[in-house]
């Protein structure tokens, strides 16, 4: 029995990817992305006015990111970024209930 059409595709992976993708891939945002483009780091092009962006390239920027910092400096950042949200998800929650007294 013939596959279905479908069932024949499932198993691609992508040569490339649009650059919503690619942030996602990279957990960043669209800035960072853009910047990485106009650097070089991520190679990319145009088809019609659509970008696409290489996977070969996602896979080697993050490779060089993780080849430029120790298994000590990710766990370091990593814990500061968490402190760092918490603090700001604590003032957040307390400038509530300050701005609602004064609106008394």
């Amino acid at each position: 029995m013939a596959k279905h059409r479908t069932d024949r595709h499932n198993d691609v992976q992508p040569v490339v990817v649009d650059p919503d993708t690619c942030c996602r891939m990279l957990a960043q945002d669209m800035t960072q992305t853009n910047e990485d483009i106009r650097a070089g780091k991520l190679e990319s092009y145009l088809l019609g006015r659509r970008r696409r962006i290489t996977v070969a390239s996602i896979h080697r920027l993050v490779a060089e990111r993780l080849a430029n910092t120790t298994p000590g400096e990710r766990w370091e950042q990593g814990r500061l970024a968490n402190e760092a949200g918490r603090r700001k998800r604590e003032r957040a929650t307390e400038e509530v209930p300050a701005a609602a007294s004064q609106s008394s």
